[in-house]
Order: structure tokens, then sequence, then C-alpha cells
């Protein structure tokens, strides 16, 4: 490690470490958000919103949308290229570092692809417009793989031990809690272009720029501030990728958490798609109440990362993700009745809110402590541990539950998504419900009861 690293004290990774890790995973969670929270409304709106029709509506073939077809074609693509991505980051023999080069040429096209996918060249629905948000969405995707593979794959070299992998795992889950709440000030800040005289399209397209650049600049951060962290640290992998993915699933466990982790992902993204509508439709309250409610989610988030990490090290990771995946039950059993208890709609919105920050924080640290994990049991078997490969499966696993969990709530969503007639909003969340418990019976039952790993034999 080259002289201008950062000096690692007794309390654990520097601060440097542990500012890049909150800041840039606060970056690329800005833009991965606003297409969480509103991209499926932006091109669907409810009845009452006075945003143009940009793209077909209603369901093409068998009940599905075009949205859903986008979507999956995005994912599909990214699937294809992540391990792609990751494979060249292993084998890189940039003078420079594996990592850091490829972070720096993506995070601006990142960035901007994102934001393009809201700015369609066609005033009214066409042709040219599901094209564009296709092509810019499948980009965007792909330039923030080569921003995020090597970003968390860097985070295994950066560590000494357990403790320093819980503890940049939990600054890189406060981070996406801060790329969260972000992302929900976007109604805020469209509120504020409206009441300034923009029209209601341009201002949402001005609260994207604004968050989207943003993200830009905290991406930037890592890539500053980390360099000369990884200068003759490992020698990049010669293993053939068949070998590496075999590696990756030798162990039952990892293979088994994968899976479950998809399905967690497909769960909390028909959560995400149906925040907006959870609060205009089923509370009948005003867009910009949206932004207080995704702030809610910051102490929620906050409390649950040190939380969770102290109780992974005291009861271990498989009983606390059971205990994540029994609060997204309870949160999704209560969104499914939204508006129909009796005490006010936004104090319902709130206690949504804030139990939906836990099982966010929850994960996102413990996912990372099970990934760097399985990178130091491949070194302690096999002599090397090609990062990115692991933090590629990990990707993988989240992309296609993104995917999965978007294009069930567009096509559910066509069911009902307007004020008087939401049964398909409610429904989102029953579905979302089954898919949750489906996930923690699956985890309970098979993870940790696997064949042991090769060093255990």
């Amino acid at each position: 490690m080259r002289s201008d690293a950062p000096v690692r004290g007794p309390g654990g990774p520097p601060l440097a470490y542990r500012l890049s890790y909150l800041l840039g995973s606060a970056g690329y969670t800005i833009p991965f958000f606003l297409i969480a929270l509103y991209w499926i409304n932006f091109y669907n709106p409810p009845a009452h919103d006075d945003l143009p029709i940009l793209l077909p509506r209603g369901p093409i073939f068998l009940g599905i949308s075009i949205l859903s077809v986008i979507i999956v074609l995005a994912r599909l693509a990214d699937i294809v290229v992540d391990p792609l991505i990751a494979r060249l980051s292993d084998r890189s023999q940039n003078r420079r570092g594996r990592r850091l080069p490829m972070m720096e040429k993506s995070f601006l096209p990142a960035a901007a692809c994102m934001l393009l996918v809201f700015l369609p060249p066609q005033a009214g629905v066409g042709v040219i417009n599901v094209v564009w948000v296709t092509v810019l969405l499948i980009l965007g995707v792909t330039f923030f793989s080569a921003y995020v593979t090597p970003f968390l794959a860097h985070m295994d070299v950066l560590c000494r031990d357990e403790d320093d992998r819980i503890s940049l795992s939990m600054y890189q889950g406060l981070g996406e809690s801060l790329g969260v709440i972000l992302a929900g000030q976007a109604p805020l800040i469209w509120s504020v272009a409206q009441y300034g005289g923009l029209d209601v399209l341009t201002s949402r397209q001005m609260s994207f720029f604004v968050l989207c650049s943003l993200a830009a600049l905290l991406m930037l951060f890592p890539i500053l501030a980390l360099r000369g962290t990884e200068a003759g640290i490992h020698v990049p992998s010669e293993t053939s990728v068949g070998q590496l993915v075999r590696r990756v699933l030798s162990s039952r466990d990892f293979a088994v958490f994968l899976v479950v982790y998809c399905i967690f992902i497909a769960c909390v993204e028909m959560v995400q798609a149906g925040a907006y509508y959870y609060v205009v439709v089923l509370l009948e309250l005003d867009s910009s109440m949206l932004s207080i409610f995704i702030a809610i989610m910051v102490p929620s988030s906050m409390l649950t990362a040190p939380v969770a990490a102290n109780a992974a090290r005291r009861f271990g990771k498989r009983r606390v993700i059971l205990g994540v995946f029994l609060i997204l039950a309870v949160l999704l059993a209560l969104i499914s009745e939204l508006g129909h208890y009796p005490i006010g709609a936004a104090i319902q919105a709130g206690i949504i809110f804030f139990l939906g920050g836990i099982p966010l924080g929850g994960m996102t640290i413990l996912v990372m402590a099970v990934v760097t994990e399985q990178i130091q049991r491949a070194r302690n078997i096999y002599g090397e541990a090609p990062e990115a490969i692991f933090v590629a499966g990990k990707n993988l696993s989240y992309k296609i539950g993104i995917a999965v969990g978007a294009g069930l709530f567009a096509s559910v969503a066509l069911l009902g998504k307007d004020r008087g007639h939401d049964v398909g909003i409610r429904l989102s969340a029953i579905v979302a419900l089954g898919l949750c418990l489906l996930a923690a019976v699956l985890f309970a039952w098979f993870y940790g009861r696997g064949r042991p790993d090769p060093e255990e034999l």
C-alpha cells in the first residue's frame, strides 16, 4: 500500500474509508431510488395527477404492462453485463489499481443516463419514447454496475477482520439510507418548483436533475479519498469464469442466501414502487408529504444499523436476518389495509415509513457482511478471492429482485391504482407478503443446514 493511503489507527477503519462508503453509497443509491420511487408513477400516473401520458398504458400481453417489459429488458441486459464487469475489474492490470479507474470512468455517465430516463424526447405517447426509456435505462444500469461492483469489491481490501467488515458495511448501509432520504426529497423540490411557476412535468424533471447532480458529486468522493489504497495488494485473478462461479456457489449457505436476498429485494421493490401510491391514493394525501414520510425512515434506518451489527456479532447473522423478514412481513400486512385504520392518514403513513426503514437498514449491513465473509472463506480455501465476482453474485440477486418486484407491481397495479379503485395497490402488498413469508421459510429451513464447507471436511 502506498504511503499516501490513510493511516489506520486502533479504532477500526480510517475516517476516509468510512466516509467513502457513507457518501459513495448515498450517491449510487439516489438514482436507483429515483427509479424505484418515481419511474412507474411518472410514466403511469394516477388519474388525478396532471402529468402527461408519455408511454402506452394498460396491458400489452397477458396482463403485462409496457413498463414491466422495459424493466425486465433492462435487468436482463444488466444480468449479462454485471459478471463481465466484475471479471474485467478482477483481471485489470491498470497501474493505478483494479477498482478506482473503472469507477472514475462510469460515475458521470451513470448519473446522466438515469436523469435522461425522465427526459423523453416525444411530447406524447409514441414508439420513440419507448425506445428512449429502454435504451437509457439499459445504459444507466450498465454504467452503475461499472461503479458499484468495483466499489463494493474494494471493501474487502480495506478490512483487516470481521469487525472491520461489519463496520464498513454499517457505513455503507447508513449511506444507502441517506441516499433513500435524499431521493425522497424529490416531491419537496418539485413542489417548490411548481410554486415558482414551472408546470408539473418540468418541475419533476427539475427535481430529478438536482438529485442526479448531487449523486454524481457524492460518487466522486470515494474516487478521490481512496486513492493509494489498492496498489500492490492482490495479484489479478487468472482463474476462468466457470471456476469462479463454482467457487461462489460452493457454499450452500451462500447460494441459499442469494436466492433469499433476491426475494427480499423483490418485496422491497414492490413497497418502494408503491410508496407514492400509498400516500396519494390509499391515504389521499398530497404528494409533497412523501418527502416528509421518507425522511422518517432516517432515524429507523440509523437506529437499525448499529443494532443489527451488534446483534449479528452476538446472536449470529442467521437469527438477525430472520428478524428482518418478520418485520418486513408485518409491514406488508399493514400496507394492505392502509386507509382503513381508525387513526389519521398522516399517522398511518408515519408508522409505515418508520417501519420501512428497519428491514432496509438491517439487511443492507448484513448482506455485505455475508459477502465479505464468503470472500475471506474463498481466500482461505483457494489462496485467492476475486472480490468483484462475489459482489457480482450479490448484485445479480439484487437486480433480479428489482426486475421481479418492479414487473410484478407494474402489472398488478393495472387492476386498480386510483382513488376509489385501488385494488391493484392493495393486492401488490399481499403478493409481496406471500413472497416474504416464502423467503423466510426457505432461509430458516436451508440456511446453516447444508453440506459443510470444504475446509470443514
